[in-house]
């Protein structure tokens, strides 16, 4: 049980700015619920018309790849053309960007944060709704 041992350098690195630590690590605990329910959603959506285990479980993972590359493709070419406003624009839309409402973020940031992740959530659920209702068998 010691290698699960914090000291309290390595906690402030969880708790950043935060003076209570009890708030701290409930912030990073919902940050971590949500990067958790938002990265099925993808999965959801491909199980409302494909069968195969293989493919709802690795397809994502690959799509998530390809997403995050093409965020650092954009921030580059922004910062190569010096729109450094850009840049920090795009870097909320990677696709572990959740993660950061644990820590202190611009009021901006996390609006567009959670528009987008939710946004993703509710193209996947209306996805999935829309074809399950196509679907002659109804899923089963």
């Amino acid at each position: 049980m010691s290698q699960y041992e914090l000291s309290a350098d390595d906690l402030s690195f969880v708790l950043v700015n935060n003076k209570n630590e009890l708030i701290g690590v409930l912030r990073y605990m919902l940050s971590a619920f949500l990067y958790g329910a938002i990265s099925t959603m993808p999965a959801l959506f491909i199980s409302s018309f494909c069968k195969n285990p293989y493919l709802i479980t690795c397809v994502p993972f690959m799509v998530t790849y390809m997403w995050q590359i093409a965020v650092q493709k954009l921030i580059a070419n922004s910062m190569m053309k010096e729109d450094f406003d850009r840049a920090s624009i795009l870097e909320n839309f990677y696709p572990n960007s959740i993660m950061n409402l644990s820590y202190y973020t611009a009021f901006a940031d996390t609006k567009y944060i959670l528009f987008f992740n939710f946004g993703i959530i509710l193209l996947s659920v209306i996805g999935f709704i829309v074809i399950m209702n196509m679907r002659p068998d109804k899923g089963v």
